[in-house]
């Protein structure tokens, strides 16, 4: 098993499209694509917060509309007011 602190980019996306490609409940429209929110979220190490964002946008147009872009911004607006508190800071300099 290849560690994710160790493994890079590519290495994860591949080894998420096998598990998500052959996972029940997979079966919906709105997860096919060649890169799914799962493998962009995991492989860039994104908290829940960022991961809502990008599955909420990256749907979209295939499930909930502007609904989901809704949620998406929401979860984006608390992460802007987290930055803005203080409360999260960015990790490079």
């Amino acid at each position: 098993m290849i560690q994710l602190e160790q493994a890079n980019g590519h290495q994860i996306i591949d080894l998420l499209k096998d598990l998500v490609d052959t996972s029940a409940g997979n079966e919906d429209k709105h997860y096919s694509g060649e890169i799914q929110a799962i493998h962009l979220i995991v492989s860039q190490n994104l908290g829940a917060l960022e991961a809502n964002v990008v599955k909420y946008v990256s749907r979209h147009q295939k499930k909930g509309g502007v609904e989901d872009l809704k949620k998406a911004q929401f979860y984006l607006n608390v992460l802007i007011r987290l930055y803005e508190a203080g409360i999260l800071k960015k990790d490079v300099p």
